[in-house]
């Protein structure tokens, strides 16, 4: 039996006993009272005892879910994104195609989750995609792979009709172009592994990037990234 149960029946035995035992002085309606006060103290007691015991496990807070969902914070994202908007389109080894604008495709069959490390890879593709996508870059896009076909199919389409044109096909270059309808010109790869834990931080995942030309398949920009995960709430330090 719980306690706050037991303190309830030993106080409406009391009470009955103390009836019982009465020379009959005091009134039914008294005792009645004192009855109803006595049960409701018990409940009172019994609903707190339940609302501790239920709160004893900390909630991870919405930063914690988010990052064991996915892996990642969007401030985190963010912030990358941005750093990478920023140095890419500098990189002297950035073909620059006159006015057409570059593209780079942002897929997550190029980012390899190794080791301890946990990354939900099509979320995060999908989120890093959209922070880039809204960047002010005059020189460079950012793609998804459904995008990067669709301007494959047309620039091969357009091939074909340049050369059954009869000698207009010496005007088309062999290599697509990315503004005029063309595949992507490089993709962005990623590794991501966990680093091992220091002092200061408890968990650190690294996201080492870099943007490979789809022609030669060499680098052309690389750029890493140590991101501290959220402690989770049996992490989290104790007031003292």
């Amino acid at each position: 039996m719980s306690k706050p149960l037991f303190l309830a029946c030993t106080c409406i035995s009391a009470i009955l006993l103390s009836a019982c035992s009465s020379d009959g002085g005091g009134s039914a309606k008294d005792r009645q009272s004192e009855l109803d006060a006595a049960i409701t103290a018990a409940s009172a007691g019994s609903g707190s005892a339940a609302t501790s015991s239920s709160s004893g496990a900390a909630e991870p807070s919405p930063e914690q879910q988010s990052f064991l969902e996915n892996g990642f914070l969007d401030q985190d994202v963010a912030s990358m994104a941005s750093r990478m908007g920023g140095d890419i389109p500098n990189s002297p080894r950035l073909v620059r195609q006159g006015s057409e604008r570059s593209s780079i495709l942002v897929d997550q069959q190029y980012i390899d989750v190794q080791g301890e490390a946990s990354l939900n890879k099509n979320v995060f593709a999908q989120r890093l995609l959209r922070e880039l996508q809204q960047l002010n870059t005059s020189n460079i896009t950012y793609v998804d792979r459904r995008a990067a076909s669709s301007s494959n199919n047309l620039g091969n389409s357009s091939s074909k009709s340049g050369k059954s044109g009869g000698g207009s096909s010496s005007t088309h270059s062999s290599r697509p172009s990315a503004g005029q309808g063309g595949a992507a010109n490089y993709r962005l790869e990623c590794t991501v592994t966990a680093m091992p834990a220091t002092a200061e931080h408890a968990r650190i995942q690294r996201y080492a990037f870099q943007v490979v030309d789809n022609r030669t398949h060499a680098p052309i920009w690389m750029g890493d990234f140590d991101i501290d995960a959220p402690l989770k709430p049996s992490e989290t330090p104790q007031a003292k």
